[in-house]
């Protein structure tokens, strides 16, 4: 606290008033991008059970159409 004093000199108030104000806009920051790579994680999520869903399906045709040999 000594050092912050020295540093800002009389006007210590706006100095940890700066430094409050940074701290929630970091903190702001961070927990948007969190949000976004969330969203981001939960949309590759589905395109992976949709892309797995058609590979599926595309193979059950693929039994049905050509079904293995007997001999």
């Amino acid at each position: 606290m000594i050092d912050l004093v020295a540093h800002c000199g009389a006007n210590w108030k706006y100095c940890d008033g700066g430094s409050i104000a940074g701290g929630v806009l970091m903190l702001w920051l961070i927990r948007g991008s969190v949000k976004r790579a969330e969203r981001k994680a939960r949309q590759r999520r589905d395109e992976r059970l949709a892309a797995r869903a058609v590979a599926e399906i595309a193979a059950k045709l693929r039994e049905e159409e050509d079904p293995p040999a007997l001999f």
